[in-house]
């Protein structure tokens, strides 16, 4: 340490000084006087290490503080000034430079960034990863086109300022990058079905109809459409959906019960979604035999709880009975905006409408709801899947109605099962309650 530096480090504290080196500052080209940074005649000469400063900085202006022994100034741009005690200001300092934050700081952090509006309210949002699980077949396309509907229709409603919802959820307009496995005929027949998809330029598609071993490709596009996106005109401003369908296909793993290679097969997405403040969307397959009556979200996740954890919110589709056209989702997520799983979204499908959001009647997840959109239009009930049901519901309406040991005996099964058939066809509508 040279003369000076002894000098300066005596009068302004050894304290203070090394606190001012660990933030950046130069002993000898940053030791300045308060009248040489201001533009207003304070009448004062103190003399101190300018630093930068970490809390008043913006997007709007710049500000740097100036470190005395008594007093620490903020001096911004247009020179004026207002100044803490240094004392002060050094415990303040301890936050920038020591692990981790303070829980003033992470509160002072969220309340500094731009409000992130929901892309789909409650369920897919910018910094976050969505997965939906469901069985192959269940609809989960069909659901994922009649967003891009919503999307689309949000698009044209902007300029109006009238809100769109899909499901009773608020849709906003979303630039999509849609990764799909299945061939281009396959999609466009889905895009036929639902003109507004086809007229919206918000949606782009990527289809690789193969499994590779790797997703470098898919990483680069994505990182390509972060980067162009914003520069598009059509496209500009608005945040981007990245849709991985599915899970398996497009980030193959070996053993789907590891939570590493669960892990690790998500964190470049997840990565994305915070850094870059995208929303992520992956589609996964449940195994057969989940329904959604009495299965937890996350335990129906192939792989347990690997995948869900890695996720900021699970949405399961379930198909609540045989009988019927609904579909429930059970959501299960870290905000206070996500539908709880005990709170699940009941819907009925229609070839006109599409997914329609419907009410249930009180008790179990797995009853008809009372204004379901089949009730409405007088669409009967799904005929039963084969004879037994068929014999058994003829059986179950005669009149007299005979009894579980005369069905028995007439159908030539068990007691019991019996008991547990009508049971499921109550439960499904295919008989009264």
């Amino acid at each position: 340490m040279t003369t000076q530096e002894e000098a300066l480090t005596q009068r302004l504290g050894k304290q203070l000084v090394e606190i001012a080196l660990r933030l950046g500052a130069d002993l000898v080209k940053d030791n300045k006087y308060l009248h040489e940074l201001t533009a207003e005649a304070h009448g004062r000469k103190d003399e101190g290490l300018v630093v930068h400063c970490y809390e008043h900085t913006t997007e709007a202006g710049s500000c740097i503080k100036l470190m005395t022994k008594q007093w620490t100034y903020d001096i911004y741009e247009d020179g004026k000034c207002k100044r803490e005690p240094t004392k002060d200001y050094c415990l303040k300092a301890l936050d920038y430079l020591a692990p981790g934050r303070t829980s003033a700081r992470m509160v002072a952090d969220v309340e500094g960034r731009p409000d992130v509006d929901w892309l789909w309210h409650g369920l897919i949002r910018p910094g976050s990863l969505t997965l939906l699980v469901a069985q192959s077949g269940i609809g989960k396309s069909t659901l994922l086109y009649d967003l891009f509907a919503a999307i689309g229709r949000a698009e044209v409603m902007e300029d109006t300022g009238t809100a769109v919802e899909f499901l009773g959820l608020p849709v906003l307009p979303t630039n999509v990058l849609y990764f799909s496995e299945e061939d281009d005929e396959a999609i466009v027949e889905k895009i036929k079905t639902r003109p507004m998809v086809r007229r919206t330029s918000l949606i782009r598609y990527e289809t690789i109809p193969y499994v590779r071993p790797d997703s470098d490709e898919v990483w680069a596009k994505v990182d390509q459409a972060i980067e162009e996106f914003p520069s598009l005109l059509g496209l500009e401003r608005r945040p981007l959906l990245v849709i991985i369908d599915s899970l398996n296909h497009f980030l193959p793993i070996t053993d789907q019960d590891d939570p590493y290679q669960a892990h690790r097969a998500l964190m470049p997405l997840q990565m994305r979604a915070r850094e870059r403040r995208i929303a992520g969307l992956v589609l996964h397959h449940v195994p057969k035999g989940i329904t959604g009556v009495k299965s937890d979200p996350v335990l129906a996740v192939r792989g347990s709880s690997a995948f869900a954890a890695a996720a900021d919110v699970v949405v399961a589709m379930f198909k609540p009975s045989t009988f019927t056209t609904q579909r429930m989702l059970r959501c299960l997520g870290r905000y206070k905006d996500t539908p709880k799983p005990g709170e699940p979204i009941h819907m009925e499908y229609s070839d006109t409408d599409g997914y329609v959001r419907c009410e249930r009647q009180g008790g179990e997840d797995g009853e008809r709801p009372a204004t379901s959109i089949s009730a409405q239009l007088t669409i009967p009930t799904a005929p039963p899947m084969d004879d037994l049901d068929r014999k058994l519901i003829e059986l179950y309406n005669r009149d007299p109605r005979p009894t579980q040991e005369e069905m028995r005996k007439e159908l030539g099964i068990r007691k019991a099962t019996v008991g547990t058939q009508i049971k499921r066809l109550k439960d499904s509508g295919a008989l009264p309650a």
